[in-house]
């Protein structure tokens, strides 16, 4: 009877597991760094709307376009 390390790394073989291992950023790194990037996209994108708000050089305030309670 074999092992259940044997059934496993038999199975690894024939899903290809073991090239997966071999590549230079595992899947946990990569998750990690797209959730890093969406929050970091979303600071921005949420800064962008916010200045809308506030007079700058940027944008002419429009004080109608995010009303009061649009906020709550």
């Amino acid at each position: 009877m074999k092992s259940i390390t044997e059934i496993i790394a038999k199975a690894a073989r024939r899903l290809c597991i073991d090239q997966l291992e071999n590549k230079l950023y595992h899947l946990e790194n990569k998750l990690y760094h797209g959730a890093i990037i969406a929050t970091g996209l979303t600071a921005i994108g949420s800064g962008v709307f916010m200045m809308f708000r506030a007079p700058t050089i940027f944008f002419p305030r429009n004080p109608h376009l995010f009303s009061d309670m649009t906020w709550v």
